[in-house]
This record gives C-alpha cells, structure tokens and sequence, in this order.
C-alpha cells in the first residue's frame, strides 16, 4: 500500500502512477487514519526486505522504515503487506517530487497499496 496521509491533494493518485512505471503494482487505496508530517514505510512481518526496496526507490531515509504497529494506520479493513504512508513532509524527504505533478502544500488525503511486480 501507499498511503498519503499529507495535507497535499491529489498526491496519491500522481504517487500511484509514478509507482507504477516504476514497476510496482498498486493493489489498494484508503484514507489514512490522521494527517501525519512525517512520511513512513512500514512492513508486515517477513517484508523488510521490500519496504527497504521502496524507501530506496524513492529516495526516503532507510530509518523511516519500521514494522507494522499494533495501532490501524488507514481507514477501513484492508489489510497491507508494505505501506508507504505519506507525511506532510514527503517532497523534502523523498524524490517524488521530481516524479509526480503536484507541489505541497496540498488540502486532501488518500492511501494506496504498493506491491512490486514480478
């Protein structure tokens, strides 16, 4: 999953298509739970390995990349295997701001889901 949890419209959806030409397949999209300013991958147990994947493809700090918490991050049920949950501070942090057409400061909130292509 991707998630984007910033204040900036649109960002999942442009997040979505710059993730897929990259290869990954995006499998869901939800709200996050909160408005958050820092941007986070998180994993289930067994996908370390992937979530290090994406931060790298992206640009974003290896050390934001944590296991999954005990406490829901987006609405609904659908579970995630990796969730790139986007903060407030994703195009200072990240690359994407070279690879989607939106600029922060944004107004709305949306989740993905991120899978790598096999």
């Amino acid at each position: 999953m991707v998630g984007n949890a910033s204040n900036t419209f649109g960002l999942a959806t442009q997040t979505a298509s710059a993730l897929r030409e990259m290869g990954y397949e995006l499998v869901y999209r939800a709200d996050g739970v909160r408005e958050i300013r820092e941007t986070r991958v998180y994993f289930s147990e067994g996908l370390e390995g992937e979530a290090l994947r994406l931060a790298e493809s992206i640009g974003l700090d290896p050390a934001r990349v944590e296991p999954r918490p005990s406490e829901p991050l987006t609405t609904g049920t659908q579970e995630f295997q990796v969730l790139l949950l986007l903060g407030n501070d994703w195009y200072d942090v990240t690359e994407l701001g070279t690879m989607v057409d939106v600029q922060p400061p944004g107004i709305a909130q949306g989740l993905i889901g991120v899978l790598p292509i096999r």
